[in-house]
């Protein structure tokens, strides 16, 4: 129980789940959709018999072979043990532990005194056809030592400068494609390949951000226009808010002014048209009635001469539309009956603009 406790806690570590990535991300760089982002370093060759060839990597593909910064030296067959494995398809991690152990159980040297590397081949049904090369490390680098040695590997190390030491050298199987043997200076190369191989994730990563940019930009040009404009409506309607309270207020008076007009559009100034009939009436004649609507006045009373009396309110400005809505009739006592209806003309009440 506490066992399965610790591999609990050690799968739930950050730094599994981050190893689990890093080995997932370094085998898909495997694939050969990925194979142009895990750059190449090209290596320049010894081979058994001295001559001086440039690779393209571990390719068949041969380079002019100065100014290269790795040397190998190509191992003869005849100190080099082959053998061909079928294994599962596993992580980079766990096939070099397996591959460990295959080599450990068929060397015939000492496990101090062996060294080994491999090449894999993906099968039809997933699993991987696997070469492995098996040397001795005297073996090997007694050959390396040799080829360094050589009036070849002399031109090449003044040519850059470097020291004519067997561990500055790789050892590679000879073969199509060869095979690295692991232990002989290959890790600088593999190095310098990851580091590259950043290099360029980087960039493309630095490539992806502005191009995401550059098509995000018209959105965020739009909606700094859109922040922009709100706040200038804000700005107005803050500026605006005076007036239009001045502009509400004028259409309440306005409006009061209208009902105001309404109210008073009928009202007579009783006192100028009283001034009125009586100027305008004879003395001879007397009112019995007086009626006022609005601006519509109605009169009925007696008079001498009820014609006459009707021709003087008909002359008269301020009277219009007059007529009479009865006959005119006489009296016993001689008198004349009138009842004469007539409109008080006048303008209404300003309003304010």
């Amino acid at each position: 129980m506490a066992a399965e406790g610790r591999d609990a806690r050690a799968y739930a570590h950050p730094a599994h789940w981050l190893a689990q990535f890093r080995r997932g991300w370094e085998d898909a760089l495997q694939w050969p959709v990925f194979a142009w982002l895990n750059p190449v370093e090209p290596v320049r060759v010894l081979d058994a018999d001295g001559r001086v060839v440039g690779h393209d990597g571990l390719s068949g593909t041969t380079l002019s072979p100065t100014r290269l910064r790795t040397t190998a030296a190509l191992v003869p067959e005849a100190i080099v043990l082959r053998s061909e494995r079928v294994l599962p398809a596993l992580d980079r991690d766990d096939l070099a532990a397996a591959i460990a152990l295959q080599a450990a159980e068929l060397s015939p040297f000492d496990e101090a005194d062996t060294v080994h590397g491999w090449q894999t081949r993906v099968r039809a049904d997933g699993r991987l056809d696997v070469t492995i090369a098996i040397a001795s490390r005297t073996h090997v680098s007694a050959h390396v030592a040799a080829l360094a040695a050589g009036p070849a590997a002399s031109a090449v190390s003044s040519d850059l400068g470097l020291a004519r030491e067997a561990p500055q050298f790789e050892a590679w199987a000879d073969g199509k494609p060869p095979i690295v043997l692991r232990g002989f200076g290959e890790a600088l190369r593999l190095v310098r390949q990851a580091r590259g191989r950043r290099t360029l994730l980087a960039m493309l990563l630095i490539v992806a951000s502005l191009s995401i940019a550059l098509a995000a930009m018209p959105v965020l040009v739009q909606s700094q226009r859109l922040a922009h404009a709100r706040s200038a409506l804000q700005a107005l309607q803050s500026e605006t808010h005076t007036i239009l309270g001045e502009r509400e207020s004028l259409v309440r008076t306005n409006d009061k002014l209208d009902a105001l007009a309404r109210v008073f559009e009928g009202d007579v100034d009783l006192p100028m048209l009283l001034e009125s009939l009586t100027r305008t009436l004879p003395n001879t004649a007397y009112l019995q009635r007086l009626e006022v609507s609005g601006r519509q006045v109605r009169i009925a009373g007696y008079s001498d001469n009820a014609a006459q009396l009707i021709d003087r309110l008909g002359e008269q400005p301020r009277f219009v539309e007059v007529r009479t809505p009865s006959p005119i009739s006489r009296g016993r006592d001689g008198r004349e009956s009138f009842s004469v209806e007539f409109t008080l003309n006048g303008a209404p009440i300003d309003r304010i603009e």
